[in-house]
């Protein structure tokens, strides 16, 4: 009997039962434990619904903790990476609020519990201000290490939020470190707040800039536009056309902090009297706000300038009668008329007298009535005849 118990226990026939019953177990211990349920606790950011618009939001809590129960499988494929927890605001205007916090659960998951369930917020008019960007390099940066051309697009960014809180601030910083700087020539950046204010509630727009920037040892160098400041005022007759300049640029060298709040190098021009087109050999200064001045010495300035043409109308200027006929005299109606000019202000202003003469030419007229055109006689330079009104007028010969 044992031999036989023996030789059966022995035999592949057993051994594979064996197996077999095995195998099963295991997949049963596998498949129960893939779909048994599993407890897990995350933590997710409030999604705002329905925010009314110019309107911020302002709460002390950002996150909510969610517990939910789903199967191994689901946790392990990562399902719950689309939970989602929103606060709808729809009807609501400025002030405090409390508001439920609804939780969006993807197939197959429950929720177990929500801490806190709901929220307080504050919903705040907002304001707007635009401000420049600055950066700024957390630690500095090493001995013999500078910025030049540095760049950022866009300069300056819309900030958004509490009245309050954009009074305190000035501008918004891109931060990077030394070793985001290496190897590299741009960057695109995310914006924040400078340190006075916390930031809660308020907008970036747009959240990112790209700076752009030559990392190298030695004094930092940055190329800045040329702007011309006129001083003085031209002579009353003319104003300025155009202004141009050559070269346009100048480079300037000196510590970071200094030469980044250079924007624009201004060069005082003097045109005082001036009235024709002039060209200026302008002598660029050596230091400039702090900065040194490498190039260039001299620029040179091509001011351009045009008539300062005004127009202005005579009432009631008397018509002259000119020439010979064969009789006595002749006389005209209306004996005066109004005439419109263009010209160099200091012709036509208030007091000057008239400019020009009217009459009406009355050589070889044969009929004792009839009407003739005005005719005029420039009595100044720079000025010319827009409109005569009447255009026309009748004269009539005396015969006596």
């Amino acid at each position: 009997m044992l031999k036989e118990i023996d030789r059966l226990l022995s035999s592949r026939t057993f051994l594979k039962v064996i197996s077999l019953l095995m195998a099963i177990a295991i997949w049963y211990y596998v498949a129960s434990d893939r779909t048994s349920e599993v407890i897990r606790t995350f933590l997710f950011p409030i999604e705002y619904l329905n925010v009314p618009s110019e309107y911020a939001i302002n709460s002390n809590v950002r996150k909510v903790e969610v517990q939910v129960s789903a199967s191994r499988e689901l946790f392990l494929g990562k399902r719950w990476s689309e939970i989602t927890c929103q606060a709808d605001l729809r009807g609501l205007g400025p002030g405090r609020h409390v508001v439920p916090v609804k939780v969006i659960l993807p197939s197959g998951f429950k929720l177990i519990s929500i801490s806190p369930a709901s929220i307080e917020i504050n919903i705040i008019k907002t304001q707007s201000k635009e401000v420049p960007i600055k950066l700024k390099v957390s630690g500095g940066l090493p001995p013999g290490y500078t910025l030049e051309e540095v760049r950022i697009e866009p300069e300056k960014v819309v900030v958004k939020g509490p009245e309050n809180d954009l009074r305190n601030i000035s501008d918004v910083k891109a931060e990077v470190t030394f070793e985001m700087l290496k190897d590299r020539n741009s960057l695109v950046l995310p914006l924040k707040v400078s340190q006075e204010t916390s930031g809660a509630g308020l907008i970036i727009e747009p959240s990112r800039a790209k700076v752009s920037y030559f990392l190298i040892k030695g004094v930092p160098k940055k190329t800045v536009p040329i702007k011309i400041k006129v001083e003085g005022k031209l002579d009353r007759n003319y104003k300025m056309k155009d202004i141009t300049i050559e070269p346009k640029n100048a480079v300037v060298e000196g510590p970071l902090e200094v030469i980044e709040d250079i924007k624009e190098i201004i060069l005082p021009v003097n045109v005082n009297g001036i009235k024709e087109d002039v060209t200026i050999k302008a002598s660029m200064p050596e230091i400039y706000k702090g900065a040194k001045v490498l190039a260039p010495d001299r620029v040179t300035v091509n001011l351009m300038v045009e008539p300062n043409l005004v127009r202005r109308t005579f009432e009631q200027v008397f018509i002259v009668i000119k020439g010979k006929s064969i009789y006595p005299s002749w006389r005209v109606k209306p004996e005066s008329a109004s005439v419109t000019l263009e010209g160099i202000s200091s012709v036509l202003e208030e007091g000057a007298p008239v400019p020009v003469e009217l009459y009406v030419e009355v050589t070889n007229l044969v009929s004792t009535e009839i009407r003739v055109p005005l005719q005029y006689k420039l009595l100044k330079p720079g000025v010319k005849v827009l409109k005569i009104e009447p255009p026309t007028v009748k004269v009539f010969a005396n015969m006596e």
